[in-house]
């Protein structure tokens, strides 16, 4: 349990972060005539239950809370990145009006159809004299109702829901302007880039596991940074770990050799919290940031139980005498219209028929030919060659990352060579073992060079000589 010394609002609420096997709750309670206090715990999924089964989940959430003595019936829920569509969208100076619209109508265009229902909301505020980037994000509506699912099993009011992300992001701004977050939570890791009060893009990068992918993500990260138009902001740019897993010294100690960016860590005090008096570190703060979202305004800035995105609304006039008459005239005008354009068309049609018959001594010359010629649609091929080697080789490589190709040839007579780093020799002769296995490389020849230094490591550069045999 972490104690809290302050908070604004007198209501007892509970901030529910949402993970893959298990889900941190931070109870907030405060008031006028006693300090105001949270706690927070972690509470893991039963083995037979999962978020699919979200009622049943629920009613072992409500037994939880019980043995916990935890009374709060408001929550608010957090979801990971890894359920999040989000989009960036440069916005034209216009009003609030127009701007939710014009984002209604690319979510509904371009999002909706690949991945069904959804329910979206965006961050930002447009402007009528400067363009704005807003940043739009959407949830499909199968997780808003497993999360109303698994409240109704628990007994719960639900009055929000929001990115996890985006809490975080809000609680850091308050303390580093600009940053790029990490967030190590039990939905996967996440990287949040912010700018001052505004989050400009959340992703998720993978599942918590080796500390390796999470740092190749992280470099490319860094690299790709929106560029700040104040070069001062830019260099002072930190990277924040929000640490909620636990994450072993030696795996913070590689982040911090791997990064390239200054490294500061969320602190309990980010969120009113005694750090004398916080049983388990850092643990957990992502969800009483999550509680701050609620407390501290009338909405955050997301959510999705509650979006400002909606269809747009289509006025209805009241009285029929109102709007008949410009029924009736619209239809005559159509009509007139049509009869213009099948004149039109059918003027069309006589000037094509006459070209044809002017055509018709060239089409005689012209048929002869394109016969003859038809032999050579046999020449298409549905097994590309080159595209399959490339398949190949990639399926050879291993998924961890320290072993890549930096060059790639292949002649007309299937002869090749791939030349690239490895992190050791022995992973060069596994790579090397592998394609001669597949059956689909024959003659190879390796050759290492030596060991180079690049980047934090001594990397082995190889190439690899090769007769592919493609599949018949």
């Amino acid at each position: 349990m972490t104690p809290i010394v302050s908070f604004n609002r007198g209501k007892r609420s509970l901030a529910i972060s949402i993970g893959e096997r298990a889900l941190w709750l931070a109870e907030v309670v405060g008031g006028t005539e006693s300090a105001p206090s949270a706690r927070v715990v972690e509470f893991i999924y039963p083995p037979s239950s999962t978020l699919e089964e979200a009622e049943e989940l629920g009613r072992e959430l409500a037994k939880f809370l019980t043995a916990q003595n935890c009374s709060a019936r408001r929550v608010i829920f957090g979801v990971p990145a890894k359920w999040l569509i989000v989009r960036s969208c440069d916005m034209p100076p216009t009003d609030a009006e127009t701007a939710a619209n014009i984002l209604w109508l690319h979510a509904t265009e371009q999002i909706i159809p690949a991945l069904g229902a959804m329910v979206f909301d965006f961050m930002g505020e447009s402007c009528p004299t400067e363009s704005r980037t807003l940043l739009l994000v959407g949830l499909q509506r199968q997780w808003l109702e497993r999360l109303l699912a698994l409240a109704a099993g628990a007994k719960l009011k639900v009055v929000g829901i929001t990115p996890l992300g985006a809490a975080v992001g809000a609680t850091t701004s308050r303390h580093v302007r600009t940053s790029l977050i990490a967030l190590f939570g039990l939905g996967g890791v996440e990287l949040i880039e912010q700018e001052g009060p505004f989050t400009r893009s959340m992703r998720f990068i993978r599942s918590n596991g080796s500390v390796q992918p999470v740092i190749a993500e992280l470099r490319r990260a860094v690299a790709a940074l929106s560029p700040d138009a104040d070069s001062q902001a830019h260099s002072q740019r930190t990277l924040v770990l929000w640490d909620d897993i636990g994450l072993e010294p030696e795996f913070l100690d590689a982040l911090r050799q791997a990064a390239s960016l200054p490294i500061t860590e969320a602190r309990c005090q980010w969120v009113d919290v005694s750090e004398s008096g916080a049983s388990d570190g850092a643990r957990g703060l992502s969800a009483i940031a999550l509680a701050l979202s609620q407390r501290t305004g009338p909405r955050p800035s997301i959510d999705f139980l509650n979006p400002r995105l909606a269809p747009p609304r289509r006025e209805r006039w009241r009285h029929a005498a109102t709007w008949l008459p410009w029924v009736v005239a619209a239809v005559v005008l159509v009509v007139l219209a049509a009869f213009a354009k099948m004149s039109g068309i059918r003027r069309q049609i006589s000037g094509m028929d006459n070209q044809i018959q002017a055509m018709q001594p060239a089409l005689e010359v012209a048929r002869p030919y394109v016969a003859s010629m038809q032999f050579i649609e046999s020449f298409r091929t549905t097994r590309p060659r080159y595209l399959a080697c490339i398949g190949d080789l990639t399926q050879a490589l291993p998924p961890d990352g320290q072993t890549y190709l930096t060059s790639f040839d292949l002649r007309t007579d299937m002869k090749g060579v791939v030349a690239g780093n490895a992190a050791n020799e022995q992973n060069v002769l596994t790579l090397r073992d592998k394609l001669n296995s597949s059956g689909r490389f024959a003659e190879l020849t390796c050759k290492l060079d030596a060991m180079e230094t690049r980047g934090s490591g001594n990397d082995a550069a190889f190439s690899i000589t090769f007769v592919y045999l493609p599949q018949k």
